[in-house]
Formats: C-alpha cells, sequence, structure tokens
C-alpha cells in the first residue's frame, strides 16, 4: 500500500516544485503537521519532521522514506530553546540548509479561567508561542545569511476571538486563545523584520481541524455548529495552503494571517 496516496491527487500539488529544499516541521508526527510532511515531501522537499514523541515522528518519517523521498525525525520539545537549537542544527548537518520552516506543535486544553491552574497557563504558552519562537530564532541565522526562506506559523481562529467549550458554560480555553494571538502578532513581527532578508513568514488560523486528536473528543463535533461549512478541515487541507505559502507562488505575501475555517469567522 502506497503510504502517501492520499495526498497524491490533492490539485495544489500539481504544478508547484520545491525540489531538493529542506524543511522543518514541528508537531510532524501526527495531524495538520503529519500531513504537512507528507505534502512537502511530495513536492519534492527533504523533510526534517521536530517531533515530542519520537515513535510518531520516526513512523512518519518512515512513511515518507517509503514513498520514495527524504525524511528524518528528530525528538523535540519545542518549548525547550535547546531542543529547537538542536532541531535546526541536525537539519543543517544533514541536509546543509533550511529553505522552509512550518510552525505546527501546540498543545490544546480546556478549562475556564476560574479553573485553570497556572502550570496549565504557563505550558500552554511554553509551546505554542515560545515554542513558535525558539524554532523561528533557530533557523533565521542560515535564512538571513542566504537571504532567503519561508516560515508558517499555525495560529487559530481562537487567536481572534474568544474560544468556545461546546456544552460547558460557553467561552472559555484563554490561555489558548491568548497564546495563539501571540503568535499571530509575533508572525507580524517577523515578517517586518525579515522582509529586507527575503524571508516570508505567514500565519495560517485554522478553525475546527478532523485530526485524530480532535475527532476524539465531544467538542469537535458541538463546534460544528459553528461553522457555516458544516464541517472541519482535513488535514491535508491545511497542508495544501502550506504549501502554497512556501512556494514561489506566495512570494510577494508576507505577515498575512490567512483564516481557514469553514466560514466560522470572516476575516
Amino acid at each position: 500500500m502506497d503510504p502517501l496516496a492520499v495526498y497524491r491527487n490533492l490539485p495544489l500539488l500539481t504544478g508547484i516544485n520545491l525540489e531538493g529544499q529542506v524543511a522543518i516541521v514541528t508537531g510532524g508526527g501526527a495531524g495538520i503537521g503529519k500531513a504537512t510532511a507528507h505534502v512537502l515531501a511530495l513536492a519534492g522537499c527533504r523533510v526534517v519532521i521536530g517531533e515530542l514523541n519520537p515513535g510518531l515522528g520516526e513512523a512518519v518519517a518512515q512513511e515518507i522514506r517509503e514513498g520514495g523521498h527524504e525524511a528524518i525525525a528528530v525528538p523535540t520539545d519545542v518549548a525547550s530553546r535547546a531542543d529547537a537549537q538542536r532541531l535546526a542544527r541536525t537539519a543543517l548537518e544533514r541536509f546543509g540548509t533550511i529553505d522552509i520552516l512550518v510552525n505546527v506543535a501546540g498543545i490544546y486544553p480546556a478549562a475556564l479561567v476560574v479553573n485553570m491552574k497556572e502550570e496549565d497557563w504557563d505550558r500552554v504558552f511554553a509551546v505554542n508561542t515560545k515554542g513558535t519562537f525558539n524554532c523561528c530564532q533557530a533557523v533565521i541565522p542560515t535564512m538571513m545569511e542566504r537571504r532567503r526562506g519561508k516560515i508558517v506559523n499555525i495560529g487559530s481562529v481562537d487567536g481572534m476571538h474568544p474560544g468556545v467549550l461546546p456544552g460547558q458554560s460557553g467561552y472559555g480555553n484563554s490561555h489558548y486563545c491568548a497564546s495563539k494571538a501571540a503568535v499571530i502578532t509575533f508572525t507580524k513581527c517577523l515578517a517586518a523584520e525579515m522582509a529586507p532578508y527575503g524571508v516570508n513568514v505567514n500565519a495560517i488560523s485554522p478553525g475546527w481541524v478532523a485530526t485524530e486528536t480532535a475527532v476524539s473528543g465531544g467538542r469537535f463535533y458541538e463546534g460544528l455548529k459553528f461553522v457555516p461549512l458544516g464541517r472541519g478541515a482535513r488535514p491535508e487541507e491545511v497542508a495544501q495552503l502550506v504549501l502554497f505559502l512556501v512556494s514561489p507562488a506566495a512570494d510577494f505575501m508576507t505577515g498575512e494571517n490567512v483564516v481557514f475555517s469553514g466560514g466560522s469567522v470572516m476575516d
């Protein structure tokens, strides 16, 4: 069985050739990260998967290699600056350069402020916000030196309005919302800093995405009530948007936050 079969016929893949480029994908062991790693590999990238769970990361890398493409997995806690630096260093040692960074790694716990634990707030920001900063800081020296590069950070529509806790008392998830709002603003600030070096930095803010983790809980199906198109995005659909943003077709885009929500947020 072809491990990449589900991705091979995606319409956006046609005509986008990133042959030989090196892409780091954090959170690449599942969900949006896994789909992004597969799609970039099919577009010709050599893929470096940063993943907290070593088994998941290596499984995706093995699937990509079985599909005839190059990939390695590096155990990575993006909240650790040392891990982020090691991820970038491993990519450089193995492939010689870094052309693309896609920051997908993130966590999404549910809580209301009145019940929220301090350690939960800190961990959400450590992974979602500091993790994005850590990985960007690790790769930009190479991109600045080469005067080219593409960075895509995964935000969220929850970074644009109060999150909803379906089936509970309405709004919530302030730690997640605040962390993703920070990612969106950080993306714009970094884009302005990197523009003189030819490095494009953009964000994607998905709504509900049908990842294995998301659909395992009742919140996902309750949340679809707020989506005009009536469904969640497939991870490979988000990955196609990533592919566009890292391709030459998006060379004139930087500092943008692209909403991908099925109409739940119309910006």
